[in-house]
């Protein structure tokens, strides 16, 4: 009986960067399919409790993204300055975008618990485990995580974010959060997409990228649907 061969390397689907393009798009457009807020939405079925839950189930994904960014920067290595220097200044950029979340429950009338004192939902603390993931493994990886949500903010930010004001008769300082985000993070894609294709990444690593973009939509969209469950 042969042994096993042990002493190959593990690696991704080789991919370029165009193919990755291709990946980070379908990814984006993925997010709305079979998304439980959105579909509410849409069916004109949405309730200030499922409002309420999603601000409560993003709450701690959006505190630690700052912590996720700042430590992937430090951990890219000496050729990856561009990279570097934007996975800084996004973590001051989203450094408080945690406290627009407290601010929008308190003036729609939430009542509950302070969202500081409760634990972060399983479905949340895998995304955000993944954040400090890729940052100690594949700091680069990070900064493909941020591409994909930013992607998500500017195609539909605004669109649903002018729904959700529409449905639960809200004014525009009552959903800061996602209308804020929706106007800031225009033009942050293309800027993303521009370091990335300047990092001198191999195949293998840009085949990485890709797997990093479907694995990110699939962990956000489990927080949007464990908030109507």
């Amino acid at each position: 009986m042969s042994k096993a061969d042990y002493s190959r390397s593990f690696g991704y689907q080789p991919a370029t960067f165009s193919s990755f393009e291709r990946t980070v798009k379908s990814s984006i457009d993925n997010f709305i399919l079979d998304n439980k807020v959105i579909g509410s939405l849409e069916k004109r079925t949405l309730r200030i409790e499922n409002y309420h839950a999603l601000l409560i189930s993003i709450f701690h994904q959006v505190f630690n993204s700052s912590g996720s960014f700042a430590l992937a920067g430090s951990m890219c290595n000496p050729s990856q300055i561009a990279a570097r220097e934007y996975l800084f200044h996004h973590a001051e950029e989203e450094m408080t975008h945690w406290q627009w979340i407290l601010e929008d429950l308190k003036s729609t009338g939430y009542s509950g618990k302070d969202p500081r004192d409760l634990e972060p939902k399983i479905d949340t603390t895998a995304y955000l485990s993944y954040g400090y993931y890729l940052a100690l493994k594949f700091p680069i990886g990070r900064l493909a995580m941020a591409l994909v949500l930013e992607g998500i903010s500017g195609s539909f930010g605004l669109k649903y974010g002018e729904l959700v004001l529409q449905q639960l008769q809200l004014k525009k300082e009552q959903a800061k959060f996602y209308l804020a985000h929706g106007e800031l993070d225009q033009g942050h894609q293309k800027d993303i997409f521009s370091i990335l294709s300047h990092s001198k990444l191999n195949d293998d690593e840009t085949g990485q990228l890709a797997q990093v973009a479907i694995n990110t939509v699939t962990l956000y969209k489990r927080i949007y649907n464990s908030s109507i469950e």
